[in-house]
């Protein structure tokens, strides 16, 4: 693109935008999901080392399950989509060519519920990351985390740790 003359940009150290294309990039570029303990942080975080990709302001926004705003109405696209816009640096609409997405695996086990919410707040996302493990071995690791005595009684109590303290993997 030639500039004209009064054409302004905005720039970052990693990107120039024209100011005229600000808010053009929908919210988010990518969604990860999948099954608990198979790799979802792992892949968010070696995705936000590329240069033109931004974190949100949480991994796992868990807005079209947990955090859907129940006090708006369902059909009220625009105040859902600014809702989950919350999630993300308000500056970043102004760099199209800066990434950012999410990382919730939950969404994956609440299809149902979920699937209806993103084509509707979001249906411009293309880029979904589906990550899975071999079962065995992703229960073995929930088995490691649940019996793991590190962490605070809400951490202990989510992980199921009265459950399984005193039981064996087999």
């Amino acid at each position: 693109h030639i500039l004209k003359k009064g054409e302004q940009v905005n720039q970052t150290r990693r990107s120039i935008d024209l100011a005229s294309q600000a808010g053009t990039r929908p919210l988010p570029s990518f969604m990860i999901l999948g099954v608990q303990k198979c790799g979802t942080t792992s892949m968010y975080e070696n995705i936000c080392q590329h240069p033109l990709v931004s974190k949100g302001k949480r991994r796992e926004t868990h807005y079209f399950d947990w955090r859907w705003n129940k006090d708006v109405a369902e059909d009220n696209v625009e105040a859902h989509r600014k809702e989950y816009a919350k999630y993300y640096h308000e500056d970043l609409l102004k760099y199209p060519s800066i990434l950012t997405g999410e990382s919730t695996p939950s969404y994956l086990l609440h299809a149902d519920i979920v699937i209806p919410r993103l084509l509707s707040v979001v249906p411009h996302i293309r880029k979904f990351l589906v990550m899975l493990r071999d079962p065995t071995a992703r229960a073995y690791s929930q088995f490691q985390m649940s019996i793991d005595q590190k962490g605070s009684e809400e951490q202990l109590a989510n992980r199921g740790h009265s459950l399984y303290a005193n039981e064996s993997f087999h």
